[in-house]
């Protein structure tokens, strides 16, 4: 009897050996699978997993696709799992907008944050005590946003007329030399997708007032005085005998 049991086990071994090998493998956190979530919180851009994956075992390299929407960028880039957070904004590609990672132990999701791309209004107001050059927006403005640009002249000073063009010189240029004229004292033009700088290019005025009537009267005066005979020409009582002075009819008698 106890030879059959013996023989039994011994016919058994192979199989529990390779259960327990089976079982092993499947409890192995290294071929379990995980899920990839992407939050549904995400605006302004997109995540996308390549390849379309939705699970992956540890370890096993993930690579996501960031897609901004227009005139956005990536601000933030992390992934939650088993309740700690990893940032994995390093690893972002800018150039291909790709970000690559190993999978972790334990379901993730991923989150991702995407910010307006601003861009900057300069001022260049020259020189600076012939007036002041404003925007509206100040500072800063998102591309294709309309913008509202104001300049004031100070008393002395005018805008210098491009000889050119015919345009006062009141204008936007973008960093990539491009050049929209505006009208004086407010005009309103289109953001480009670049910097820009609001110009205005001042000169002084000179001018001469001149008192007319005053200055008339000075010369009529001037002149009044020049046409008097000095005294040393003054005409003298004659002082000549009685007979010169007789009529020359009388002579003849």
């Amino acid at each position: 009897m106890k030879k059959i049991r013996c023989l039994q086990l011994f016919l058994l071994l192979p199989f529990m050996f390779f259960s327990c090998h089976d079982m092993t493998t499947v409890n192995s956190p290294e071929k379990w699978q995980f899920l990839i979530n992407v939050s549904d919180s995400i605006t302004n851009g997109r995540i996308t997993v390549q390849d379309g994956a939705r699970t992956a075992t540890m370890g096993s390299r993930i690579t996501i696709a960031i897609e901004p929407a227009t005139y956005f960028h990536l601000a933030s880039l992390y992934y939650i799992a088993n309740g700690a957070t990893r940032d994995i904004y390093p690893n972002y590609n800018e150039d291909s907008q790709t970000c690559a990672f190993d999978m972790p132990t334990g379901d993730i999701t991923i989150f991702a944050t995407f910010e307006v791309y601003l861009r900057k209004i300069n001022i260049a107001a020259v020189p600076p005590e012939g007036g002041t050059v404003t925007s509206e927006p100040p500072n800063t403005a998102v591309p294709d946003s309309e913008i509202k640009a104001n300049v004031t002249v100070n008393p002395g000073y005018r805008l210098i007329k491009d000889k050119d063009k015919g345009f006062e010189s009141f204008f936007a240029r973008d960093n990539y030399g491009e050049i929209n004229w505006l009208a004086p004292p407010s005009d309103i033009f289109i953001m480009p997708d670049s910097d820009i700088t609001l110009n205005a290019l001042f000169e002084r005025v000179y001018t001469a007032s001149v008192n007319v009537n005053k200055d008339i009267a000075a010369i009529t005066s001037a002149t009044r005085k020049e046409r008097r005979p000095p005294n040393s020409q003054k005409l003298k009582k004659s002082v000549y005998p009685s007979i010169f002075r007789i009529p020359i009819g009388r002579l003849n008698h």
